[in-house]
């Protein structure tokens, strides 16, 4: 999901210590071996859904068919404690169309509920969220 929102949605990296929610960025360096390194809110779901709530500018959708492409839709599990997975919008057709990093890159909204329904680990809510801005 960061990839999208800072390659395709143009988001601005915000230097800042690891932990910190107001922090969003990602480097390489070399120490014995190439390492990735990445703001906690890089490199997880709930951490970006806190940066996206408290410091960018983003607009939490009421129904999903206001959803567009490069929305984002957070996901939290009914068996997990907080948000824990994330996907883009791509498209509208039959359902909501996503990409994501996961079980199956590509998928749609239906599918994805379903899915998990089936595995007895339903999802228990999801929001769109809709970033404004590349600040």
């Amino acid at each position: 999901m960061s990839k999208a929102l800072y390659y395709g949605g143009g988001m601005k990296v915000r230097y800042g210590f690891k932990t910190f929610d107001s922090a969003w960025w990602t480097n390489d360096y070399w120490m014995f071996g190439w390492h990735i390194n990445r703001s906690y809110t890089w490199a997880g779901a709930a951490n970006l859904h806190r940066h996206k709530l408290n410091h960018r500018y983003s607009t939490w959708l009421r129904w999903t068919s206001e959803a567009r492409p490069g929305d984002i839709v957070f996901f939290k599990w009914k068996k997990e404690s907080r948000i824990n997975h994330a996907a883009v919008v791509v498209s509208w057709g039959a359902s909501m169309e996503l990409r994501q990093h996961g079980r199956t890159g590509v998928t749609t909204l239906n599918e994805v509920l379903s899915y998990y329904r089936q595995k007895g680990d339903p999802i228990e809510w999801f929001v769109v969220v809709r970033p404004l801005g590349s600040n």
